[in-house]
C-alpha cells in the first residue's frame, strides 16, 4: 500500500511541476518574453553570444563613426581653404 501512495505522490508532484512550468511560460509570453522558442536567448550560453555580437558590432560602428569624421572635418578644411583662395584671388583683381 505503501507503493501506490509513492506512486501517487509520484503522479501528483509531476503534474505540479507540469503545471507550475506551464503557468511560468505563460508568465513569460505575457510579459513579452515570447515563446519557449525564446527562452534560450535568457539562458547563459544565449547571452554569451549576444555579448559576442555586441562586441563585435559596437566597435566596428565605433571606428565607421570615426572615419566619417575625419572624412568630414578633412573636406571642411578643403572646403575652406577653397574659399579662402577664391577670397584672396577676387581682393586681388
Amino acid at each position: 500500500m505503501s507503493r501506490q501512495k509513492q506512486g501517487g505522490e509520484e503522479t501528483m508532484m509531476s503534474s505540479l511541476n507540469e503545471t507550475i512550468e506551464r503557468e511560468e511560460r505563460e508568465e513569460l509570453e505575457k510579459k513579452g518574453g515570447g515563446s519557449s522558442s525564446h527562452s534560450s536567448l535568457k539562458s547563459l550560453p544565449g547571452m554569451v553570444v549576444l555579448l559576442r555580437i555586441l562586441g563585435s558590432t559596437v566597435p566596428q560602428i565605433s571606428w565607421t563613426a570615426y572615419l566619417i569624421s575625419i572624412l568630414y572635418v578633412e573636406y571642411r578644411t578643403r572646403k575652406e581653404k577653397e574659399n579662402a583662395s577664391i577670397g584672396m584671388d577676387n581682393l586681388n583683381a
